[in-house]
């Protein structure tokens, strides 16, 4: 594959291109930071240095997803192909795993190494760990939300017809 057909691969939706990805993807962690923030706030009082550091957390976060789902697209997808898309949230539920694992890890790191957060980080297998199953989870819903939002926009197109 020539490299023009990896660009045009990857900018084949509008949505996809640099700088509504980076906007979608922004406000995406924004609001991944914000549930950091509630679920942090549970354990201990929120300093600004938190806040500040649980939505750049958030951020790479979402940006990791981003880049695991483009790395699901090249690897896994063109297996899979287009008549079995039930199986395709199934298979990227192990990169989403990964991404947020290793997102929230390097996050959290990066900002105890700048003193910004006092980070227990050993061992750092329980950063990992949450910051997988936080990814997953949250990924996990707005999969169903996707689908039940298109599901039902197919239901009521199907109705306007008849």
């Amino acid at each position: 594959m020539a490299v023009h057909d990896l660009i045009r691969l990857l900018l084949y939706r509008p949505m996809e291109r640099l700088p509504f990805g980076v906007l979608r993807n922004g406000l995406m962690g924004l609001a991944f930071g914000l549930m950091l923030i509630g679920g942090y706030a549970m354990y201990e009082p929120v300093s600004r240095n938190s806040l500040a550091v649980l939505i750049i957390v958030g951020l790479t976060i979402s940006m990791f997803l981003w880049g695991s789902y483009r790395l699901w697209s090249f690897t896994i997808a063109p297996i899979i192909g287009t008549e079995k898309k039930f199986i395709a949230p199934i298979t990227r539920l192990p990169y989403w795993f990964i991404a947020g694992g290793i997102s929230y890890t390097l996050g959290l790191l990066c900002m105890k190494k700048w003193n910004l957060m006092n980070v227990q980080d050993i061992p750092v297998k329980n950063l990992f760990l949450f910051g997988g199953k936080f990814s997953a989870a949250v990924m996990i819903v707005l999969e169903c939300a996707g689908v039940f939002f298109l599901y039902h926009e197919n239901v009521s197109d199907k109705s306007r017809t008849t």
